[in-house]
């Protein structure tokens, strides 16, 4: 079972800019460069952890071979699950070089679990600095060829947003455009600030609040004061959505990466 995780990224500001980052403020933090993969891989040495999170207060694929040497070098350092989360898309040949890397790890018993976050279509707009990254059409069509070549890809349907601000639907429509192609999906719920809803330019009135103002996910991530945004509904129809394909929906990704792990899901041959 994979019971604990580990963050590492780059640092610097993200390019991608995104409006509902709830990092953004973070995002000076790390101290490593791209050019200090061996450092930054060897900065976990002597932790406890089952798996590393390629995830952190930046989009670590900007330059997706960065991306993967990082990955790369994370595997051979410490022969641990590695789970990498991207908006970007990559090209054919870096898509091999995942498939070679997924290979060798499933050979010694690992699991690269590849994520693609997508939070709307016709609205992404509201999240999203559309100019910065590549359309959510791309990220779908990347996925079906992260799919293709047989790595354990993961749809992130994050954050989720009310229904009044981003339908449900439009959400819905993602999934229906998967639901073939991916391993399962990961769903959950989106924190805002004063600065966020800013950025986005949606008053706070607009959105529903939990109750309890907690989230595990974004524990370590998270900053300052942050409320939860409720999408239990938006939560119960999307779920509807994924057993009409019997596509297994997660709220959490450790949750979708002990799934995969414990399935009879085919990888790549070695």
């Amino acid at each position: 079972m994979i019971k604990k995780r580990e963050f590492i990224s780059f640092s610097g500001s993200c390019p991608y800019d995104c409006k509902h980052c709830y990092t953004f403020h973070c995002a000076q933090n790390s101290g490593f460069k791209e050019d200090d993969i061996t450092r930054l891989s060897k900065s976990i040495l002597g932790k406890d952890f089952d798996i590393v999170y390629v995830s952190g207060h930046k989009e670590n694929f900007v330059n997706p071979d960065v991306g993967i040497d990082l990955c790369e070098k994370l595997f051979v350092e410490h022969s641990c699950h590695i789970f990498a989360i991207t908006r970007n898309v990559f090209t054919d040949s870096q898509v091999e070089r995942l498939r070679e890397l997924s290979s060798l790890m499933q050979a010694r018993g690992k699991k690269l679990f590849v994520a693609v976050s997508i939070s709307a279509l016709e609205s992404a707009a509201i999240v999203e600095n559309t100019e910065n990254l590549p359309t959510p059409l791309e990220r779908i069509n990347f996925l079906k060829r992260l799919y293709e070549a047989g790595i354990l890809n993961i749809l992130l349907l994050r954050p989720l947003f009310n229904n009044n601000i981003i339908p449900i639907s439009e959400t819905m429509k993602i999934v229906d455009l998967l639901q073939s192609n991916v391993s399962c999906v990961v769903a959950s719920g989106l924190a805002v600030n004063d600065g966020i809803l800013s950025k986005m330019g949606i008053p706070s009135e607009a959105f529903r609040y939990a109750a309890i103002n907690s989230s595990e996910y974004l524990n370590g991530a998270i900053v300052g004061d942050n409320k939860l945004v409720d999408i239990t509904e938006e939560y119960s129809k999307l779920e509807k959505k994924c057993k009409q394909y019997g596509l297994p929906l997660f709220s959490h990704s450790m949750e979708a990466a002990n799934w995969i792990a414990d399935s009879q899901l085919i990888e790549v041959s070695a």
